[in-house]
Formats: C-alpha cells, structure tokens, sequence
C-alpha cells in the first residue's frame, strides 16, 4: 500500500481527499432516477436543471434512489416543495449521479453539503469549513480500490487505543469510533459510530431512552423487558436502569477519532469481532 493511501495518512489528509471524492461524484452521468445504480454502498446527488441540490449516502444505492424517487417516500423531494412552494415541479424531472463507495460515504455526504454545497440538506449546513474544489480524483481511487487494506489497518490502530473505566473515560468531541469492553471477554461487546464520540459517550452513562447499548445490557444481559413510552419501547424501571449503570461501571471504554471512514470501520470490526451487544450488521447474533 502507498503511503498516500495508509490509514494515517488519511486521517491527516482527510479533507482533500474528500474534495476528490466530491469531484468523482459530481462527474458521473446525470440519470433518472435509480438508472445503473448498484446495490453496493455509496453517494449519490440529486440535481434540477443541473444545479446541484441534495446530496445522500446509502448502504444500498439503488434500494435508496428507488425510494427517492417516489414521491411518498422522498426527502429531497418533500424538502424542495417546502422550500419552493410558488415553484411545482415533478419528480421526474430531477436527475441524480452516483457512485459507489467503499470507504468514507458518510463523510461525503457531510463534506458535500457544505461544500457543494447542497441546499435541499436540512442539517450539516455551515457546520463545517469550506476548502477550494479538487481538481482531480487519482487519491479517491486508489482509496477506494484499497479499501479492505485501509480498514485492516485502522482496525490494529483501534484495538490498540489504551481503554478507561467507562464512567472515567476522557472522551474528545468530534466524529470516531468507541468500543466497551467487559472484564470478562477479550474482544469489545459493543461497538458504535458517532459524529460526536463525546456526547454520545456521556449518553450512554445516562440516557436510556437515546442509549441502545444501555438497552440491550439491560435485555440481553439482565433480561429486563422495556417499557413503553411515548408509543416506543425506550426505558426501564428505576431499579433497573440503577443494574444497567453498575455493569458499565464495570466496563472500560476506548474511542479513536475518525475523520474519514467510521461508518466503515465500524462495519469492519463488527462483522470480525461479533460483539455481544450489537444487533445491526452481527451476522454472529442470527438464529
């Protein structure tokens, strides 16, 4: 692998390398709908009359634009009408390019808003600085073609972050990677994302209701049933919730700050390392 292409690297080159990816999305093919689209991970950016107007990030390209171009069921769409309620126009008649994406489709989506930018996106507007355009995309593609190298690579940089109890943790604001460890297994049993490690960290000390790790300790580990509020399954009792918070007390956390590819790294790791207390993406907790 190329130095320009390790995971330190990226990290530090992060938004440049962004830039190229924004640059190789908006230099596809305007099509209808989810025309060519794959069922692979990637972008996607929604135009009218060549203007650029919304950009989004999917699992599954073409599962996603088929759901976007419904009117039902479109956020663009439904943003636009908002927006422009003096203006009609048909769904039909907004063209969307596409790309597959191997590592970082979330931080495109965020980076693209702000520096495409992309109106029709109700958050992540001015949450960021602007940079210059790329001129290119070579990086983004060798990024890309080397994705599963890159991620191997930041899985030995995550699992070698130091760990704290969880409730001393020293957690930094900003978008990373956490796990929480057990004193009784060797691999983490739960493993998250966040655009703001610090904040999410300080939920799951508290919040039941927000926090689905304090909810699967408490079903999977205590076996508690979850009361219903406000039409949803979201909390325990206070005694309960009192059992969830001394087993994390128990636990360690670690966090490694991420600014390009979290969302993927922590695909990564789950699939490898099955933790216990994750449901989405752990292929080891079926059947």
């Amino acid at each position: 692998m190329s130095d320009q292409a390790g995971w330190p690297r990226l990290q530090a080159r992060s938004e440049q390398v962004l830039a190229q990816g924004v640059f190789a999305l908006r230099a596809g093919p305007p099509v209808g709908s989810a025309a060519g689209a794959s069922d692979q991970p990637g972008n996607y950016l929604v135009t009218l009359d060549g203007e650029p107007l919304y950009v989004g990030e999917a699992k599954n390209l073409a599962a996603r634009l088929r759901q976007q171009f419904r009117p039902s069921g479109s956020t663009f769409f439904k943003n636009f009408q908002r927006a422009h309620p003096d203006t009609p126009r048909e769904i039909g008649e907004f063209r969307v390019r596409h790309m597959e994406t191997s590592l970082g489709r979330k931080e495109v989506e965020d980076f693209g808003i702000v520096n495409i930018p992309a109106p029709l996106n109700r958050f992540q507007l001015n949450k960021r600085e602007r940079i210059p355009p790329a001129t290119g995309d070579a990086r983004w593609r060798e990024i890309q073609a080397r994705s599963r190298e890159i991620l191997a690579e930041g899985e030995l940089t995550f699992l070698a972050t130091p760990r704290s109890p969880m409730f001393e943790a020293e957690v930094p604001t900003g978008p990373g990677l956490y796990a929480v460890w057990s004193a009784e297994r060797d691999s983490p049993i739960y493993l998250g994302e966040s655009s703001d490690i610090g904040k999410r960290h300080k939920t799951h000390c508290q919040q039941t209701y927000f926090s689905a790790l304090r909810r699967h300790v408490g079903t999977d580990v205590h076996g508690f049933e979850l009361k219903v509020i406000k039409g949803r399954r979201r909390y325990f009792s206070d005694q309960e919730d009192q059992t969830v918070t001394r087993f994390l007390r128990s636990c360690q956390f670690s966090c490694l700050p991420v600014r390009l590819g979290r969302v993927e790294l922590e695909e990564w790791l789950i699939a490898r390392h099955h933790p216990l207390l994750n449901r989405k993406g752990n292929a080891a907790r079926k059947g």
